[in-house]
């Protein structure tokens, strides 16, 4: 933060300098506003093409190279810490990430940071169990990426699951937004570890069948079971109600069933 308080500042007082020097030159030498802008462009960039012809001008150009060019070298300093910098932490968190998953043993993974996705996150952060989710959306993962424990890749890849610990895991949830997505990754997530739990979100009740076939336990339709929910609402309202009630976590209840 201090950095790109730096680069700020030096930029304000470089346009400060170079607006002083453009008006300035242009009322001591007499020449246009473009040609006095150039003038100090060329200064700040140290190419000197042209200097001025006045005695006052060239006072003034002088005060251009000491203050203006120094200011110069100096942002081109100051920028060049900020990208090692940003470099530098890319890569402690890359490092970091890769240990933290190379820690996780009997977790979960999720694939997809939607909103199954994210919904299932919360609850599994919540009890707490371990678990990482993956996110092909570089900027999606990148925003959860401080909550949970996320991965930038592509879940129907075989190496993306495998550095996830896939051997480890103790199950899986596929929950893309599309069924061939998350049909694939059943598919793959299943040829590496037999042993898995999987289940996955189904948009379309043809898939279904699909993803059973892939080698998924379990498969869950959100509108299904939506509209499961909103009929029995009705019908049996006060079962329900116990189904909720059990569901809720026994630290923010008071009681254990």
């Amino acid at each position: 933060m201090r950095t790109r308080r730096k680069i700020a500042i030096l930029s304000s007082a470089i346009l400060v300098i170079m607006v002083i020097g453009t008006v300035g030159l242009h009322l001591l030498e007499g020449i246009s506003l473009f040609n006095s802008f150039y003038m100090v462009l060329t200064t700040f960039t140290t190419i000197g093409y042209q200097g001025p012809a006045t005695h006052a001008g060239r006072v003034l150009n002088t005060f251009l190279i000491i203050g203006g060019v120094g200011l110069l070298f100096l942002l081109i300093g100051a920028s060049t810490q900020a990208l090692l910098e940003f470099e530098f932490r890319e890569l402690l968190g890359r490092r970091k990430m890769e240990r933290d998953i190379s820690r996780l043993n009997e977790h979960y993974i999720i694939c997809g940071a939607g909103r199954v996705g994210r919904s299932v996150a919360g609850e599994l952060a919540r009890r707490p169990v371990p678990f990482l989710m993956i996110e092909n959306n570089e900027a999606k993962a990148e925003r959860y990426r401080g909550k949970w424990l996320v991965m930038n890749g592509d879940a129907t890849s075989e190496a993306v699951l495998r550095q996830a610990g896939i051997e480890r895991a103790l199950g899986l949830v596929a929950a893309t937004t599309t069924d061939a997505t998350n049909t694939y990754i059943v598919l793959t997530a299943r040829s590496i570890n037999s042993r898995l739990k999987i289940i996955a979100r189904a948009s379309e009740e043809s898939a279904e069948k699909h993803m059973r076939s892939a080698g998924a336990d379990e498969v869950v339709s959100p509108y299904a079971f939506i509209g499961y929910r909103i009929a029995h609402s009705f019908l049996r309202p006060h079962v329900l109600d116990f189904m909720k009630l059990a569901m809720i976590p026994e630290e923010e209840l008071g009681l254990e069933i």
